[in-house]
C-alpha cells in the first residue's frame, strides 16, 4: 500500500465535525438541550480524496434503507474520532454528510488517515455497525 498521498489527489474539500458534543448554546422551546443541533467543527476546508467502497439496500425499522459507504484520505491530523461527520458536496452540488465509522493510519507514521465512512438515506446515525 501506498504510503504518501500525491497532492493532486486531494482535489475534494470537505469539512469535519462532531456531533456527539452537545452545544450548549442550541435549546428548543422548553430550554431543553438539543444535542448535535450544532455540532462543532473540527476541521474545514480539508483537502482530501473521496472514494465510493460499496452501496446496499437493508431492511429497517419496516423500511428499505440505502446504506453508502466510502474511503476518504486526509493528511493526518490529530483529533479525528469515529462517529463524527464528514460533510461535503457532491459533484452534482448535493450536500452530502457521511459518518466515521473506522479511521486507519496505514503507515502507522502519522502521514495519513483512511476514513471508513457510511451514509445512509434520511440522516439516520448509526451506533453499532457489525462487521466494523
Amino acid at each position: 500500500m501506498q504510503t504518501y498521498i500525491e497532492a493532486g489527489k486531494l482535489r475534494h474539500r470537505i469539512k469535519i465535525v462532531d456531533p456527539t458534543v452537545v452545544d450548549t448554546g442550541a435549546q428548543d422551546s422548553f430550554g431543553q438541550i438539543i444535542p448535535g443541533a450544532n455540532p462543532p467543527t473540527v476541521a474545514d476546508n480539508l483537502p482530501a480524496s473521496i472514494e465510493f467502497v460499496s452501496a446496499k439496500q437493508i431492511y429497517a425499522a419496516q423500511t428499505f434503507t440505502s446504506q453508502v459507504t466510502h474511503r476518504i484520505t486526509i493528511r493526518w491530523m490529530a483529533g479525528i474520532k469515529p462517529e463524527q461527520e464528514v460533510q461535503f458536496t457532491d459533484p452534482e452540488g448535493k450536500d452530502r454528510h457521511v459518518q466515521i465509522v473506522s479511521i486507519d493510519n496505514p503507515d502507522q507514521q502519522s502521514r495519513m488517515l483512511i476514513l471508513n465512512c457510511l451514509e445512509r438515506d434520511q440522516s439516520v446515525r448509526v451506533d453499532v455497525i457489525e462487521g466494523h
